[in-house]
């Protein structure tokens, strides 16, 4: 895996930066003691990731109810997601997608061991909302999400401004440089803080891939097993599926409607319109999860939600790599490997970061427009994703297997896209329980699925396994996350 450097003169840390920073008042701050000016902050940086580079974190009281979050921001392209030729090396913008950093906050009182806690952004609309911009650098676009399900989401609360996509606003392929860019923080969505308490704060950045909205095929036409395609006469079952717009798909056997060969929908029902079917656009993780990431979710957890989480990948065998390590002694500290895909995720470990990061997981429906794009399907086809995200390409991808919500049981199907509000205790109550029930598992490489099977798991359509509820943790499972793109207007 090839590093990115240079992006800007000197090295920036990378990913979980902390701010030490008082709100409006002059005073002093740790980790290094720094002196703070009047209206603003001062920042220890620390942590590491591939994703983005941050520098120059501070917090300005805004309002009695609001501050703004400024900080310097940096990134690549998708740094080594394969060679195919949608494969970009720079960050880009074009007609058909773009990349995109979805940036989030968490937030504790300083000074104290209390834990941390999701920031809630304030927007008067989607796009390029006031108070969001930049000062000099790569010209960037700012888009807010509100909520977008709240009737599905936990104790009551809503999914939306819990945190701010950051694209290019030009078209184009180029490193991204941006200077002073601000984003505000709703102080009334942070219980017990207000503009005169010291707090610690920590910018977060996901590396994201826009999925443009629009009809696309499931099922290729070719032999995998439990393939979905278009019923007809109940001989003919390799005509793939059109999915053509957000609405309820019938399924079943009867002429027309969505079929597959095994881990079916129900039959003379439907795929409900509240299921996110692939059609409308999102945002998908440009790659699955990798150690370093996954550390940095655990070094900011409570002491019992880390160890819940910590996955134990010398009592396996198989691979090593993409696992993460643990210091020997309490307080404990969690470090990973930033260079491989993690592997040793359980559905439960996949379904708290999505919580905690502020978005949701992917159905197996969007996962096949999310390599297969609007291309026409291929027999058996199994290649580089259109959207330019990192899925490997094909046979020797050395990935591990995704973990989409399947359609293959109601409780699946019950699943309404809402997304996470930023916390492990609020999980919405839409998404499978850690008992994997409504999730399945697709595509992948590993050794036991060339030569082994008659059939290769890396296919973009293969479904052996899309109903099979796996609660484990092994080296052949990952994860990746979405979320729904916002409306704009």
């Amino acid at each position: 895996m090839r590093k990115r450097r240079g992006l800007f003169q000197g090295r920036w840390p990378r990913f979980g930066i902390v701010a030490a920073v008082l709100l409006l008042t002059a005073g002093a701050a740790t980790a290094q003691i720094q002196k703070l000016k009047k209206g603003a902050g001062a920042a220890h940086l620390s942590g590491s990731s591939i994703t983005a580079q941050f520098r120059n974190v501070t917090v300005n009281a805004r309002s009695e109810t609001t501050a703004t979050i400024l900080f310097d921001i940096a990134w690549a392209g998708t740094w080594g997601a394969g060679s195919g030729p949608a494969q970009h090396r720079a960050s880009w913008r074009n007609d058909i997608n773009h990349d995109a950093q979805w940036v989030f906050f968490k937030v504790r009182p300083h000074g104290g061991d209390k834990p941390w806690s999701h920031v809630r952004l304030a927007a008067d609309k989607v796009l390029n909302p006031t108070g969001y911009g930049h000062g000099k650098g790569t010209p960037l676009e700012f888009l807010v999400p509100g909520s977008s399900s709240v009737a599905g989401s936990a104790k009551g609360e809503d999914d939306g401004y819990v945190g701010v996509f950051l694209r290019q606003a030009m078209h184009g392929e180029r490193n991204v440089r941006a200077t002073r860019v601000t984003a505000v923080w709703d102080l009334t969505g942070s219980p017990g803080i207000t503009k005169d308490t010291p707090v610690d704060m920590k910018a977060f950045a996901l590396h994201m891939t826009y999925v443009a909205e629009g009809p696309f095929s499931v099922g290729s036409g070719g032999d995998e097993s439990g393939a979905f395609y278009m019923y007809d006469d109940g001989k003919n079952d390799r005509t793939p599926y059109r999915i053509t717009g957000p609405g309820a798909i019938p399924t079943g056997k009867e002429k027309g409607k969505l079929w597959a060969r095994s881990a079916g929908p129900e039959d003379g029902g439907e795929i409900p319109a509240t299921f996110p079917n692939g059609f409308k656009a999102f945002y998908c993780m440009q790659r699955p999860f990798y150690g370093a990431l996954y550390a940095d979710f655990l070094n900011n957890l409570t002491p019992e939600q880390a160890k819940k989480h910590f996955m134990y990948p010398q009592k396996y065998g198989g691979y090593r790599t993409g696992s993460v390590k643990r210091s020997k002694n309490p307080p404990y500290v969690y470090s990973g490997d930033d260079g491989y895909p993690m592997k040793w995720v359980s559905w439960a470990d996949a379904r708290a970061y999505a919580a905690w990061a502020g978005l949701r997981p992917m159905t197996e429906l969007e996962l096949e427009k999310s390599i297969r794009g609007p291309r026409v399907p291929v027999p058996n086809e199994a290649g580089n994703s259109y959207w330019s995200i990192n899925y490997g390409g094909g046979r020797y991808n050395q990935h591990p297997r995704e973990r989409p919500i399947t359609v293959a049981n109601e409780i699946g199907r019950a699943f309404k896209g809402t997304h996470g509000t930023g916390s492990l205790d609020a999980v919405p109550e839409d998404w499978p329980g850690e008992d994997a029930v409504g999730v399945g598992l697709r595509l992948g490489w590993t050794q036991w699925t060339i030569g082994y099977l008659g059939q290769a798991h890396f296919a973009t359509s293969m479904r052996l396994d899309a109903g099979r509820a796996d609660t484990g943790r092994s080296d052949i499972n990952g994860f990746r996350c979405v979320r729904t793109a916002p409306e704009k207007e």
